[in-house]
């Protein structure tokens, strides 16, 4: 990798950290299906609710692009909190430094890892 191509996956890896945290609200919606909804249901009817944004009749490409990382972003938060809700647990908080795949696997945030293993 080049030293351009480093800076621009670093910046990458910064953006979609910052661009993971969903509303609240989301949460709160996904919470009242039963448990067993599919995982697919459960983002069609999140993920519009949780892309809601005010750059919506911004059609620049800096804005697609952020369009685009928020939703890579947060498919996995949605994907990852709904296991953890349809499972019994508490929807995760997590840490700046938390790692994409620890969150998604509920290895990472606040919670203690203990309260989810037998």
């Amino acid at each position: 990798m080049t030293v351009c191509e480093r800076e621009q996956f670093a910046d990458f890896k910064k953006r979609l950290m910052e661009a993971r945290e969903l509303p609240s609200f989301v949460f709160d919606s996904i919470r009242k299906l039963p448990a067993s909804a599919s995982p697919m249901d459960v983002l069609q009817a999140s993920i519009p609710s949780g892309m809601a944004d005010h750059e919506l009749q911004d059609e620049s490409r800096e804005a697609n692009i952020s369009r685009a990382i928020r939703l890579i972003a947060r498919i996995p938060m949605i994907v990852a909190g709904w296991d953890r809700l349809r499972n019994g647990h508490d929807r995760f908080r997590r840490t700046k430094r938390c790692r994409m795949q620890g969150t998604f696997c509920g290895t990472e945030g606040d919670l203690s890892r203990s309260r989810d293993r037998p």
